[in-house]
């Protein structure tokens, strides 16, 4: 096995080991809770290594797409996340989710409307209309995050 496969079969192990660690610590029960937390941990994870990307630098420019839509990809398995009476737990959600649902679904319209907008032109190679796809995806997340998600959570 040579060096760069030896390195990677090791993140993958300490990963894996990390993320089984956490979720068995985790005293969260409600797992309509724990449910809508990793997906998007996941749709998260893919925003910031587009961020590496599109921002930072990093020169994985043929990932733009595969990352654009894994994030788009996520939500479509988030199902249904916020039923009434799944507020009971350690929620990042504010009451609000349920008090103006119709809201807060217009709301996820338009992050994925902004999403397929980023999977559209992520191949394009103008990354200068990436970019300012990528900014309408985070625009339309933190319009969410300020009207139905906790401060500091």
């Amino acid at each position: 096995m040579g060096t760069s496969l030896k390195y990677l079969a090791v993140c993958a192990l300490c990963t894996i080991s990390t993320s089984t660690a956490i979720a068995h610590t985790s005293n969260e029960k409600n797992p309509y809770i724990v449910h809508r937390q990793g997906i998007y941990q996941v749709a998260g994870g893919h925003m910031n290594t587009l961020k590496s990307i599109l921002m930072l630098g990093h020169p994985a420019k043929a990932d733009i797409s595969y990352h654009a839509k894994a994030m788009l990809e996520a939500f479509k398995h988030h199902g249904d996340a916020f039923p009434e009476g799944t507020h009971k737990g350690k929620t990042h959600a504010k009451k609000s989710v349920w008090t103006d649902s119709e809201g807060f679904k217009e709301q996820g319209q338009m992050a994925g409307k902004a999403i397929m907008e980023l999977i559209e032109v992520s191949e394009s190679g103008d990354l200068k209309l990436i970019k300012t796809k990528f900014a309408g995806v985070g625009k339309s997340c933190k319009g969410c995050h300020d009207d139905y998600r906790k401060k500091g959570s």
